[in-house]
């Protein structure tokens, strides 16, 4: 009787993990699947096995495909939302004021209030940032305060110059003080006033993605190749590295430390040091333009129209274009928006306050036709723009966002997303005049994997 007992359990622990995948196989097989994975209105692809996979990471990309495709895994987010609803908004409500004002009052404020306090200070001086001497490699313990100074070669545009003229903004946050450290997801840190950042940018943030020499000298030679090839042919090559959105806006950050001093700005040092390479890292560029207006969405991973804008009037000047007047430009009304790390949270929208757009009306002369796109891999646009060239911008998700600015400025643009190139793409790449290579802070040695468009461009051009 017992061992018949213990069968039958054994029997119905299987079924029941069975059951899911194969009511799953029988509601995909009669076309019902779809629905009910997209009842939560995701924005994303599915991760599939990549090509290249070894032994290695078998493992990890076979578990990042499961858990990314696993049977109602919609239905299992929305039962989610619904619990985290019940409990998380009473705790954001009342119980996380309580003990936030509980710390406030057993710790001395300034400590945390003082270093996000913004000054009333004038335009001009929002503006201009004094250069400090630059540090090739990290300190160690022995050697703090006494770093090895090397003269920093003038920068390719002027962070105060770009954005004089604009009408001063200042925002601050209403919540000051300690701010408790809270992941709301595993992908989502929740900030002040709303905001949301991407966990996996602490590490940049922290200043712990200081790397060697050796690195910074591999890094640098392998830019300094695709520039060669570029020389080659006629192109003009430029870098740029966006900051992560914590980097620009730490005010709303929780209250953790941030460094003074991160890899990508070693790396940045070390180019401008060594090289003639046209590379920006756009930190002091984003902290300057933030003086006059938000860069980047509260809910989201990524920058708004204005940031990429911003963006946009600095590459002019690396580029020797006409300048940009950012103030003379008509402002569209911002529309609502439902920023991805809403999503990651499975949090109802309406937890989170209103995200909105920004975008200009940049160029109303210039008629711009999409030959190619849609497929978050290769977009294609002619445009009567004065400037004939061919333009290619290889980067990451923040590409979109300066699509509509950068496809005015030259009769033939194409962007790439720079997670998917291969060979098929050698010859737009060797018809660019132009050749912008862009990705985001923390792909450079958090994700590296997603950074190695250099090398990849290498292979493709050389």
């Amino acid at each position: 009787m017992k061992r018949r007992d213990a069968r039958l359990r054994i029997n119905i622990f299987y079924i029941l993990l069975l059951a899911p995948t194969v009511i799953w196989l029988i509601l995909s097989a009669a076309g019902a699947a779809e629905k009910l994975d997209t009842a939560t209105g995701e924005k994303r692809d599915k991760h599939e096995v990549a090509e290249g996979t070894t032994l290695g990471n078998l493992t990890e990309e076979l578990e990042l495909t499961y858990n990314d495709n696993v049977p109602f895994r919609s239905v299992l987010l929305k039962m989610n939302s619904r619990l985290n609803t019940v409990l998380e908004v009473p705790y954001q409500g009342a119980i996380l004021p309580g003990l936030t004002a509980l710390a406030n009052a057993s710790m001395d404020e300034s400590e945390y209030a003082g270093a996000w306090e913004k000054e009333n200070v004038s335009e001009e001086a929002a503006v201009t940032i004094t250069p400090e001497p630059v540090v090739t490699t990290e300190p160690s313990a022995e050697e703090a305060g006494t770093p090895a100074e090397v003269t920093p070669e003038p920068a390719a545009a002027s962070s105060g110059e770009a954005f004089a003229g604009l009408t001063p903004y200042y925002e601050t946050p209403t919540e000051t003080g300690y701010y408790p450290y809270v992941e709301l997801a595993p992908e989502v840190i929740q900030g002040r006033d709303g905001w949301l950042f991407r966990d996996e940018s602490i590490p940049d943030y922290q200043g712990d993605t200081i790397v060697s020499d050796e690195t910074l000298a591999s890094e640098t030679a392998d830019m300094q190749a695709l520039d060669a090839i570029c020389d080659a042919q006629g192109t003009e090559l430029y870098y740029i590295a966006i900051p992560n959105k914590n980097t620009v806006y730490p005010e709303y950050m929780p209250s953790i430390d941030k460094a003074d001093y991160t890899g990508l700005m070693q790396l940045e040092d070390y180019v401008h040091a060594n090289t003639d390479l046209n590379f920006i890292f756009m930190n002091d560029e984003l902290l300057a333009a933030k003086n006059y207006g938000r860069l980047y969405l509260v809910t989201d991973t990524h920058w708004n129209g204005r940031g990429a804008l911003a963006c946009n009037v600095v590459l002019h000047q690396m580029m020797g274009l006409d300048p940009i007047d950012m103030g003379s430009l008509p402002e569209k009304e911002g529309e609502p928006y439902v920023g991805d790390l809403i999503y990651y949270t499975g949090l109802p929208v309406d937890s989170f306050p209103t995200d909105l757009t920004a975008d200009y009306d940049y160029r109303p002369e210039i008629t711009v036709n999409q030959i190619r796109g849609g497929d978050d891999i290769l977009d294609e646009f002619t445009s009567n723009a004065p400037d004939g060239r061919t333009f290619v911008y290889v980067g990451d998700s923040y590409r979109h966002n300066i699509m509509p600015y950068l496809n005015k400025d030259f009769a033939h643009t194409y962007f790439i997303n720079c997670k998917a190139l291969g060979p098929e793409y050698a010859d737009i790449l060797n018809s660019a005049d132009i050749l912008v290579v862009e990705n985001v802070e923390r792909n450079y040695y958090i994700n590296p994997d997603a950074g190695n468009a250099v090398s990849d461009l290498i292979s493709i051009m050389g």
